[in-house]
């Protein structure tokens, strides 16, 4: 897999990429679970990436939620992390994220780049960028 640069014009656009890339994730987690990051300013669409890949393991949009404040949200074989508020590595650490990431599972966790060993950890890097209100620009880096 090579860098991929797409641009969406609107959450839902957004959304079926994210979905639309399930498939191909799904079989790379097969067997030792995926880790992937996601990059972007507040507001730019992490969470709304997140939406779009979980209608792919059948779960409803309206119960995925940005775990800003629970850290981590499980939903079966998807699991959702958020570092914002985390500040130190010795913080990321104790949240045990190796322990989510098992065969079939993929994990997606915000703001990775608050944990340097992290970083090294993941699979794919997903990079959003709030080009204008409904626009986003969205590069999808493999790492290892």
């Amino acid at each position: 897999m090579k860098l991929e640069s797409l641009t969406t014009h609107s959450p839902s656009e957004t959304k079926k990429l994210a979905a639309s890339l399930a498939k191909e994730w799904k079989e790379k987690a097969r067997d030792r679970g995926l880790l992937i990051g996601l990059e972007g300013d507040l507001g730019a669409g992490k969470t709304t990436f997140v939406k779009g890949l979980a209608k792919s393991f059948g779960l409803v949009e309206e119960d995925i939620s940005s775990p800003t404040f629970t850290l981590v949200n499980e939903y079966g074989d998807l699991v959702h992390v958020d570092l914002y508020r985390l500040e130190k590595t010795q913080d990321v650490a104790g949240l045990a994220l190796e322990e989510y990431l098992q065969p079939g599972k993929i994990v997606l966790v915000e703001w990775p780049e608050r944990d340097p060993f992290l970083m090294k950890q993941l699979q794919l890097l997903i990079k959003i960028k709030l080009v204008s209100k409904d626009q986003r620009q969205i590069e999808i880096m493999p790492l290892c």
